[in-house]
Order: structure tokens, then sequence, then C-alpha cells
């Protein structure tokens, strides 16, 4: 089977495959696919898994309440809580913490705020989360942005993946266009050509003071 037509597959079509390809017409298992199936020992579906039962594993875990499967899987794991990436200016995820009443969530499960866009100089990214989230769009406005979701996600942590060819900053080094009170002026209208840098330094480090 070609990626095209795999990826034009449903998720559920996409996983019978796999499921087929590494499970049941493979031998021997390899130790990464050991690992699925030492989980699913330990959850006790070692009879589903013996007949390799995917419709019947399925079931099992539609049938699961997730925040008792969450606190299933920390304790048999010995593990007593994970840093989650959260991408505030991905709207399908920034929607569920901007929910009211707001969702409790498990203690097991800790946040991280993700700024790559910010790293990256990913203006577009950018103007568009602080348009979405009612922010100016200008340097002050992506503090305050940042800010706010610190706010709100309460986060261990920042955390990015920085471009291979980013740099910091010389201390004292001049900004890359004319100096100027850019505090509060557009970011299209302050830099024609916004760095990662100026971000890091105008922007994040100020929020993590």
């Amino acid at each position: 089977m070609s990626h095209e037509a795999f990826f034009k597959l449903s998720k559920t079509e996409q996983a019978h495959h796999v499921w087929q390809g590494l499970f049941v017409e493979r031998s021997p298992i390899s130790e990464a696919c050991r690992g699925i199936l030492t989980t699913l020992q330990r959850l006790g579906l070692e009879e589903l898994m013996h007949r390799r039962d995917l419709a019947g594993i399925r079931a099992w875990f539609a049938a699961q309440d997730p925040a008792e499967h969450c606190e299933r899987i920390f304790r048999l794991a010995k593990v007593r809580y994970a840093v989650m990436t959260n991408i505030p200016y991905v709207p399908a995820e920034a929607v569920h913490w901007r929910k009211e009443p707001r969702q409790p969530v498990t203690p097991r499960l800790h946040t991280a705020l993700r700024i790559d866009s910010f790293i990256k100089g990913d203006w577009a990214a950018v103007c568009t989360a602080l348009k979405e989230f009612g922010a100016e769009q200008s340097l002050e406005g992506a503090r305050q942005y940042l800010r706010d979701w610190a706010a709100i996600l309460k986060p261990e942590y920042m955390m990015a993946s920085t471009p291979h060819d980013w740099r910091y900053p010389e201390p004292g080094a001049p900004p890359p266009d004319p100096p100027g009170d850019v505090g509060s002026k557009p970011l299209v209208q302050a830099y024609r050509k916004p760095t990662a840098s100026l971000l890091m330094e105008e922007v994040i480090a100020p929020v993590c003071e």
C-alpha cells in the first residue's frame, strides 16, 4: 500500500493495517512491539492479546472511564505525573482551556506552555493567535498573551523546539531594524522581518522574569 493510499484511510482503518502488519503477519515481534504487548498484559487483556483480537481490545478501551483509566495507567507505571505539551495558539486546544466552567484536570497531568511560533518568529501564527484571543498585535500584546496563558495553564515551564539556525542575541546587540518605541506598534509595522531573537528578548524573557 502506498503512503498516499494509507493516509486516505480513516484512523480506524490505519490502525487495523498497522496491527495486521506488526502483530499478526510479522514474526518475531520487535522490541518496540513487545512494549505494546506488555502494556496490554498489565491491563489484563492477555487473552484478547493472544487471540490478536483488535476489535475486542478496542471495545475494552471504549468502555473505560477516562479519569479512572488515566489513574490506572499512572499507578501501574509507578509514575507520579507527566507534563503535557499545551499549545494555546491551536484553536482546538485553546477552546478547551477557555471553557466555562473549566473542566478539572487530573493532578497526574501537569502543563507546559509551548511557544514554538514565538521562537521561530512565525508572525502569521502569532498574530492570528493574538487576534483570536482579543489581544493587540504588538509586542506588548504578545507579552500579555503569554502572561494570560501562563495564568490559565499554570505551567511547569515554557518549552519550544528551536530552529536549527536560531542564535541567542549577544548582550547589548542592536535591534534588527531602526530602534524606536515598538512596544505598542503593530508587529508588522515595527519590524519588517521580526526575528526569533527579538521575540525572545522583547516578549519571552520579560514574561519569564
